[in-house]
């Protein structure tokens, strides 16, 4: 507490920091000044300390002007002294007693004292108002500050010139809801006048962690020199920008914070007329602050030669270190998961595989990416004895995959030319000397593009013109029905899955009498040239087809269902694996307009490849398969075929695989939950948004686009309260419009009282949204939702 001498106009004069020793305050720790800065990399230290700076004083975003309404007339501002003080300027010429600068920020808890650095302009009265955590208003004793610099305390435990409101307390309530410094009339005087704040800061009773810890950096072009630097706060943080000219041009530095909707930007112009540039960025966080959440902060540096200059820092919350943000995890450490990737390790050898043939770097980076499943097949050596032996190659990368705790699904050739006892003594020396490393084995793949049709000819579908089923779909399950009714025998512990011809074709199948030995079903449901939630079977193909299998909207959950269903009316309740999908990232080259496949961005492949991964984990499907790894046939850049890896030929990686990798670290431990009920209650679309064909005329009909929002709710194995959800647009991929708005809500979410987080799963950008509680749901108004799905993070405090 600070010793003052009363005056005989009532107020108080400081006289040269007197200590009194009678009141518990520890005020001198404040001259230690500012808690370190930490220049850091994600995922963070922390940092504790008694000392904490509330304000640095170098931006006036901090505080809101106050002038003091209840007594009319006075005037003021809040202002800056660049690079010294926050000043708040007085005028009381037209009346008016007093004016304040009220803080903005969230304030610690347990403060034993706040001591603010002070001078004027002239001789004027000051004085702080609390407002405490009930509500109740304590008023310190005014203070006279001059021109030099002097330090004002105020101890919580001290004395007060007056208190209203709240609950009674001689003392206030913490954490204090707000401070207010205060410039009151003196008499004899100034009427007009500054008050000159350097800094703010607060002693507490204990060490405490700050709320933010903040990266700095430095960024740089052949014009200008940024020195970005963390001023460290208690419960927020400016970012201090040192601009020094290297060469004479202009430059445009932009800051850029992540939001909802629009990202925010601030940004500054560097004129080649100045040598030196000194600016204070001021975070607007919501609400002061998620310190749960890692916001990642952009800076460019764009100088009018036309250079651009990028870096991204972060903005690390205290209470993050429990947040997975999507932080890369490898096969070995996922727990479950029914996402998994094609490869062609047995082909690495020869010919356009080649670039498989480095198979331990390329399942490290599968493992890497967090992959739980690999889909490949093995080649046989035949012995003159006539048993068969496989490959000493394929046994080495498949050991190598298993060490990585990564499950394989094998894929064992079915020759249509050869005989069935053929492929049946070929599949018992598959098993036999591969099981100790496979999960699953697949019988076949696609009979429709591998020989079965040729040999026993017939349509692709398997459905002829007059009515009936192809004679190579009938001797295909003929094989598939002997294959696992002998492995099942021998092996009754092995997963035999097989079928894996185009879906209506399964189910022309599944009808013919499939072996109760095949324990699960596969398909490969690729889109083509449409989004992953719509698929070229349904209703409207069933004339075509000979068969009704999905739904009216030809939906890929519709086609899941009509499986689940079957599975059902059978009483064999098999399991459902979809081993290959994928969309391919080619160029047309005007000759491959009329093919099936349709060249998608690299982006949209992402976004695509995850939306599916995301509804395959709602779905009952016990494994799904990207196809594939590593593009074939070098990249070839007009090739369908050759561009469906998330890594290029020269293993550089796509942004699905930045993007399958976050999603496989988010995801580790969550499965859908029936629990958590979501409701969409709004999804306006602007008239031009709206999309109607997505293919015109696929066979004899018309495939329409999905307008729709999809929104699941999953719970972590563990800890069930740790919940999220998955939310996106499942409109076509289109970077024409900004975003679309929709409103959820969440039955009985209203226990989850934090901030919610939203992660861009593409890019891995995370924000703050708001909710609000309506009875016991959470409601997450107006979310924005823009091409990328987003997770949600259901926070409880």
């Amino acid at each position: 507490m600070i010793k003052n001498e009363q005056q005989n106009d009532g107020s108080v004069k400081v006289s040269n920091l007197i200590w009194d020793k009678n009141i518990f305050c520890l005020c001198k720790k404040l001259l230690a000044g500012m808690v370190i800065l930490c220049m850091l990399a994600w995922p963070t230290s922390t940092i504790y300390a008694n000392t904490l700076m509330l304000d640095h004083c170098r931006h006036s975003g901090n505080w809101e002007f106050m002038n003091g309404g209840e007594f009319p007339g006075a005037k003021g501002s809040i202002g800056i002294v660049p690079k010294e003080a926050v000043v708040l300027n007085f005028d009381f010429s037209k009346g008016g007693r007093y004016v304040g600068m009220q803080s903005r920020f969230r304030l610690p808890d347990k403060i034993q004292s706040l001591t603010f650095s002070l001078s004027a302009d002239n001789d004027s009265n000051v004085g702080v108002r609390i407002t405490d955590a009930s509500g109740r208003v304590f008023q310190s004793f005014p203070a006279t500050i001059g021109k030099d610099n002097k330090k004002l305390t105020i101890c919580m435990a001290g004395k007060w010139a007056d208190a209203w409101g709240g609950e009674k307390s001689t003392s206030p309530k913490q954490p204090l809801k707000s401070i207010m410094l205060i410039a009151s009339i003196k008499k004899n005087s100034s009427l007009i006048g500054k008050i000159f704040v350097d800094a703010v800061t607060a002693n507490l009773a204990a060490p405490v962690q700050v709320d933010f810890i903040g990266q700095s950096t430095e960024i740089a072009d052949a014009a200008w020199n940024i020195k970005a630097e963390w001023l460290q706060m208690a419960t927020s943080t400016i970012l201090k920008l040192t601009a020094r000219k290297l060469r004479d041009l202009d430059a445009e530095l932009s800051i850029t914070f992540p939001q909802k909707a629009r990202d925010l930007t601030t940004r500054y112009w560097l004129l080649a007329t100045k040598s030196e540039y000194e600016f204070f960025y001021n975070p607007p966080l919501l609400n002061g602050g998620n310190t749960h959440n890692i916001y990642q902060i952009k800076l460019e540096l764009n100088s009018s030669d036309g250079s651009l200059t990028k870096r991204t820092l972060l903005l690390t919350g205290r209470d993050s270190v429990d947040i997975n943000f999507g932080k890369p995890i490898a096969s070995s450490e996922i727990v479950e998961s029914k996402v998994g990737t094609c490869t062609h390790f047995s082909f690495g050898t020869f010919g356009a595989f080649r670039g498989w043939k480095p198979y331990r770097e390329l399942i490290d980076s599968i493992s890497a990416c967090g992959f739980k499943w690999i889909r490949d097949e093995c080649r046989i050596i035949n012995n003159p004895d006539g048993s068969f032996t496989v490959r000493p190659y394929d046994i080495e990368w498949m050991k190598y995959a298993h060490n990585k705790k990564l499950k394989i699904i094998l894929v064992m050739g079915m020759a249509p030319k050869g005989t069935i006892e053929r492929s049946i003594s070929v599949a018992e020396a598959v098993v036999s000397q591969t099981r100790e490393f496979v999960s699953a084995y697949e019988l076949g793949n696609e009979p429709q593009n591998t020989g079965w049709r040729k040999v026993f000819k017939g349509s692709w579908n398997g459905y002829e013109t007059d009515g009936t089923i192809s004679k190579w779909v009938k001797e295909h399950v003929k094989c598939t029905n002997a294959i696992a009714d002998h492995i099942k025998r021998l092996f009754p512990n092995t997963t035999i899955i097989g079928l894996g011809a185009c879906s209506p074709t399964n189910f022309h199948a599944l009808n013919l009498g499939v072996s109760e030995n095949l324990d699960g079903i596969v398909d490969h449901p690729y889109t083509y040239s449409m989004p992953p939630e719509s698929i070229p079977f349904g209703h409207g193909l069933t004339k075509r087809d000979g068969i009704k299998i999905g739904d009216k909207n030809h939906t890929y959950a519709g086609l899941v269902n009509s499986y689940i269903d079957h599975f059902k009316k059978t009483g064999k309740m098999r399991s459902l694996w979809m081993t290959e999908f994928g969309f391919t990232t080619f160029w047309f080259n005007g000759k491959t307009e009329k093919g099936l496949y349709a060249g998608f961005s690299e982006e949209a492949q992402a976004v695509f490849l995850v939306r599916r991964f995301l509804e395959d984990m709602v779905l009952p499907i016990a494994a799904s398969c990207q196809y594939d790894f590593l593009d074939d046939y070098g990249s070839s850049q007009f090739k369908d075929e050759a561009n469906f890896g998330i890594m290029r030929a020269d293993h550089s990686k796509k942004p699905a695989y930045y993007a399958i990798q976050r999603m496989n670290s988010l995801f580790n431990g969550y499965s859908y939950t029936h629990e958590l009920k979501i409701v969409i209650d709004d999804a306006p679309l602007h008239r031009s948004c709206i999309r109607d064909e997505l293919v015109k005329k696929w066979d004899e009909t018309n495939i329409r686009a999905n307008n729709g929002i999809m929104a699941f709710g999953f719970a972590n194995a563990k800890s069930p309260q740790k919940r999220m959800l998955a939310v996106w647009s499942a409109q076509p991929f289109s970077g024409e419009f900004n975003n679309r708005s929709c409103t959820i809500r969440i039955s009985g979410g209203s226990i989850y009282k934090a901030i919610p987080i939203a992660i861009d799963l593409i890019t891995g950008q995370s924000y703050d949204l708001m909710s609000k509680v309506d009875g016991d749901d959470l409601i997450l108004e107006n979310l924005s939702l823009k091409n990328h799905p987003l997770i949600i993070k259901l926070l409880e405090d």
